[in-house]
């Protein structure tokens, strides 16, 4: 289900339906509070939403759940990415939201 959910958001992002998009990620993370890839999709979403506050939580939240991953763990639903490669783009979102920047 929360694939199901997940591939859902997706298509509502790609669609421009940005409010589905994020009720759809909020359900795929609340069926796995690990799904970070459904983090990310959330954050994004809140981004592109202009809540900066709510994206820099959602990014801190993901830094905590890849801090207890092995660099080298691959992430599911993140096309091949590891925990690493994510730590790293995480944090240059969390301090560009910090700065009050749009982010990378």
């Amino acid at each position: 289900a929360t694939d199901a959910h997940f591939l859902l958001a997706q298509i509502y992002e790609h669609q421009g339906q940005l409010d589905q998009a994020l009720s759809a990620y909020r359900r795929a993370v609340y069926l796995d509070r690990t799904f970070v890839a459904g983090w990310l999709g959330m954050a994004y979403i809140w981004r592109k939403l202009g809540r900066s506050a709510d994206a820099l939580r959602t990014y801190r939240n993901i830094r905590k759940q890849l801090s207890m991953l092995a660099p080298d763990v691959l992430i599911p639903g993140t096309d091949g990415a590891t925990a690493g490669e994510l730590g790293q783009m995480v944090e240059q979102h969390i301090q560009a939201l910090s700065k009050g920047l749009p982010g990378p």
